[in-house]
């Protein structure tokens, strides 16, 4: 069951502000009221105490007080304000404090990786203060001209390593919200992360390095299958520890898939013929890159994310092999010559694969294609959110607009 929301009273003492208070405390709510240093009123103090003996706590501070009212606010998930007549144009001061509480601070463990150079950008184009965990030095000089990017958008650079706790801790105690994009040699490793996260104490929010598939509603076979156990025990790990997470499953990156139109064997798109895995007919989802970093942004303190596993299904993003090679074939005004790819046939390539990154690609091909993996469960409340859906306002990058720009 999903924690209760905390919830902050201002004006807790006022005329409808005692009931607020007590109806909070009453459903189970962590209830917080701000209340001034002192009171000499005899009937607030009395409020106070039944407040008190409720199981709320009080927060000094004053909406006067700007420092004071963003201390408050960033302990919380809601902010209730019942303020009288004569404070009401104050809450101005109320609005900018939680809009500053609202800039949490973001950690980015893998920043120079495949997906994490994208989450790094929105985050700081977001306006989030964020920081890079980095190496002393990198002598990559691709990482190097990234790093100064990053830099340039007001990104900070933390010294440390996954493999070094007391670096990791000392950067954690520094932010609000680490996402980490570790790549596949690194996934197992998050233990330390999860450990560190644990010791450091603040975190409000964990994002493990996901970012594909849903691995709790993947069956994938061999080789796929054990890197996806490896997964799993992360998310398991996390939810063991208690730490408040997400975890995103954006599906299939689109500047990886579709510049080839899910063609393995080619570097660049077929105008001549492709293979079509399985029937055609199984729905897989295509997410370019800037659209999931900067939804990942957006979900990272939205408390409907909260301990749920963020799923894109964007209706322009989500198409079968078929509609794919359809869109495809209407962008080159050319129709392919289309060879199918059996399930058994499959395996075989899989099982005959001169290379372990090649089976493994071909194990994907698999479970997205053939078994449908990707869009064949629906997302339930219970575990999940929809990523289209949670935000209208963002207008993803659909494969049709995506295949526009490579015809």
């Amino acid at each position: 069951m999903a924690e209760k929301s905390k919830i902050l009273i201002i004006g807790g003492t006022g005329y409808i502000g005692k009931f607020i208070v007590e109806a909070s405390a009453k459903a189970g709510h962590p209830t917080f009221i701000l209340v001034r240093e002192t009171t000499k009123h005899p009937e607030k103090s009395k409020l106070i105490d039944n407040f008190t003996s409720l199981g709320a706590k009080l927060l000094i501070g004053d909406i006067h007080d700007h420092a004071s009212l963003v201390n408050a606010i960033k302990q919380v998930d809601v902010v209730i304000s019942t303020v009288g007549g004569e404070l009401a144009a104050d809450q101005v001061k109320l609005i900018a404090a939680i809009k500053e509480a609202g800039n949490v601070k973001i950690l980015i463990i893998g920043g120079t990786g495949y997906i994490g150079k994208f989450i790094v950008e929105a985050s700081a184009k977001a306006g989030h203060p964020t920081f890079i965990l980095v190496r002393e030095t990198t002598k990559h000089p691709e990482k190097s001209k990234l790093i100064d990017n990053f830099t340039s958008l007001g990104a900070k650079l933390l010294i440390g390593d996954i493999h070094d706790h007391a670096s990791l801790v000392n950067a954690i105690k520094q932010v609000d919200v680490v996402i980490s994009t570790v790549g596949g040699e690194l996934a197992a490793d998050q233990v330390k992360l999860i450990a560190a996260i644990k010791e450091a104490g603040n975190v409000k929010r964990f994002l493990p390095s996901e970012f594909g598939t849903d691995v709790d509603h993947v069956n994938a076979i061999e080789p796929a299958k054990s890197m996806y156990k490896g997964k799993i025990a992360i998310r398991r790990a996390v939810e063991a520890a208690k730490i408040p997470h997400t975890f995103v499953s954006c599906n299939l990156f689109a500047g990886y898939f579709l510049p080839t139109v899910c063609q393995l064997d080619i570097d660049m798109a077929p105008r001549e013929k492709l293979n079509i895995f399985g029937d055609g007919t199984p729905k897989a989802v295509f997410v370019k890159e800037e659209d999931i970093a900067s939804v990942t942004i957006k979900a990272v303190d939205d408390p409907r994310t909260l301990n749920k596993t963020l799923i894109f299904r964007p209706s322009g993003n989500t198409v079968s092999f078929n509609e794919i090679v359809s869109i495809w074939e209407s962008k080159i005004g050319k129709t392919l010559e289309k060879t199918y790819v059996s399930e058994e046939q499959l395996v075989k390539k899989i099982q005959e694969a001169p290379t372990f990154g090649l089976s493994i690609e071909l194990a994907l091909m698999h479970f997205i294609f053939i078994n449908g993996d990707l869009t064949n469960f629906e997302i339930e409340p219970s575990f999940g959110v929809e990523a289209s859906g949670l935000y209208p306002e963002h207008k993803f990058t659909s494969v049709d607009e995506y295949f526009a720009t490579l015809a």
